[in-house]
């Protein structure tokens, strides 16, 4: 189940790149966009701002549940609180993005080129229009909150991942004796 739910947000954070690489190709060249094509930047931006985290977050909650079930080979991991986690995650996300395009659009400094070219990159900052909503901006400030918009989503579940790496080659190493781990390991290594 997780491993088809990855690939679909995947292959959703693909089509986002693809949307904008043709998007941006075109700004390059310099054709005019009509407002559809404004419209489209907006999707691309949305698709890949907001499958990016989530594919993030999906491998963690493999990495978690693979964990799981290694130290612990008897228990079951409930389907319905996976589903109920990423959902939440993605709500969350889907909010903030949305909360973004608004102020872009509402403050009327909605640029093709610029939009295109934060949305390609990992560091779209998604999150600064609730930041700069609630918190006055100063130089520390817009520092401290780039650093939180790319560490919450991004370093955190990359450092969970490496500890929960380690917890698996301990506790596989742990039972080195038995057959029945090598399917584990050669995940493992693959992953």
């Amino acid at each position: 189940m997780l491993y088809l739910r990855n690939g679909a947000v995947d292959l959703g954070y693909g089509c986002g790149i693809l949307l904008q690489s043709v998007l941006l190709i075109l700004v390059i060249t310099g054709a005019d966009l009509p407002d559809a094509g404004s419209n489209l930047v907006l999707v691309g931006y949305f698709l890949t701002s907001l499958f990016v985290r989530l594919s993030v977050f999906l491998n963690c909650t493999l990495g978690v549940c693979r964990s799981i079930n290694i130290v612990s080979p008897f228990y079951h991991v409930r389907k319905a609180w996976i589903t109920a986690a990423t959902a939440t995650y993605a709500l969350f996300w889907t909010t903030i993005i949305a909360f973004d395009i608004y102020s872009f659009v509402s403050k009327r400094i909605f640029r093709i080129d610029l939009y295109i070219s934060k949305a390609t990159s990992l560091k779209a900052e998604v999150g600064w229009s609730v930041l700069n909503s609630i918190s006055y901006q100063t130089a520390a400030l817009n520092g401290v909150n780039s650093v939180i918009l790319f560490f919450v989503p991004f370093v955190l579940p990359a450092l969970l991942c490496l500890v929960l790496m380690f917890l698996q080659v301990y506790h596989l190493k742990k039972s080195t004796g038995t057959t029945s781990n090598r399917p584990a390991i050669t995940i493992l290594i693959v992953t």
